[in-house]
């Protein structure tokens, strides 16, 4: 089916029943190439060529939602019926023989649900970019500005990979424990660059060096995120072109009303209310 051109596709796909169609949806010889179907002949090795998210491989006992009812992974057989993420049907392409000695991982979820996984599971895992994109495609459901466009698509992440994060977190949150044990509040830029168009959906570069990723211009806002502490960005001045620059203001883990009173004593200091950026009294005018 994938080495034919478009209008035969289309010509072959017209042909066929709706049954037809339900029954062909999940056989892998017919959607497949010629190479990613088994070879004529007697043969010992096939490596399937797919994408990142073929697989997955989780304890036996996990229980698996099929329309007859309550299954497990260790039940499942080719050709099964199951329930998949969305609540869609789907069936079981190829079920794999059982793993033995691999690196496995209980996983909780927020709701205190656990299950354990391979280190080589594979999961979508969507970011806080990819999640701010859904919030703004959903509001602006209709609308053509780049800020409510989605340009980002979920990760397919192991399990190993997701619990290395977690530990390089941890690390992370215990060294700046530990830095803040000594001081009282952390007060430094908002983000890496001045404020730029809403048309544009993020900056490409930072006084002439290219970013190497989306999150850079606003990293030091991501990392303190990341550790969990208390934090607040006011105005601190002004651009040549009268636009605000961002002081943020970072206090102790639960020690929040430190940071409310730092960043009201500022602004108490340094006042910045009557100053309106000439690109909104233009748009007022």
């Amino acid at each position: 089916m994938a080495s034919l051109s478009k209008q035969e596709r289309a010509q072959l796909l017209s042909e066929l029943t709706d049954d037809d169609i339900a029954e062909l949806e999940h056989d892998w010889g017919f959607w497949s190439r010629p190479n990613q179907r088994a070879p004529v002949g007697n043969w010992s090795v096939w490596v399937i060529l797919a994408g990142r998210g073929f697989g997955k491989a989780l304890a036996l006992a996990t229980p698996v939602a099929t329309p007859t009812g309550w299954s497990t992974m260790g039940d499942l057989s080719d050709g099964d019926t199951v329930f998949d993420e969305t609540g869609s049907t789907c069936r079981v392409l190829k079920a794999h023989p059982v793993l033995i000695g691999r690196d496995c991982y209980r996983v909780r979820f927020s709701d205190g649900a656990e299950i354990i996984a391979d280190g080589d599971h594979l999961w979508t895992t969507h970011d806080r970019r990819y999640r701010k994109a859904i919030k703004r495609r959903v509001l602006g459901a209709n609308s053509s500005k780049p800020q409510c466009q989605i340009r980002f698509s979920p990760q397919t992440l192991t399990t190993r990979e997701i619990a290395r994060g977690e530990l390089l977190r941890s690390v992370l949150w215990h060294r700046v424990r530990s830095f803040m044990a000594t001081r009282d509040l952390l007060v430094l830029p908002t983000v890496g660059v001045q404020p730029f168009p809403v048309e544009q959906p993020y900056p490409t570069e930072i006084n002439g060096k290219p970013l190497e990723h989306y999150t850079q211009w606003f990293n030091l806002t991501y990392g303190i995120t990341l550790t969990g502490l208390p934090a607040i960005s006011v105005p601190c001045g002004f651009t040549r072109s009268g636009l605000p620059v961002g002081l943020q203001i970072v206090g102790r883990r639960h020690h929040e009303d430190s940071v409310l009173r730092a960043a009201a004593a500022f602004e108490a200091a340094a006042p910045w209310a009557d100053r309106i950026p000439p690109v909104v009294a233009a748009l007022a005018a």
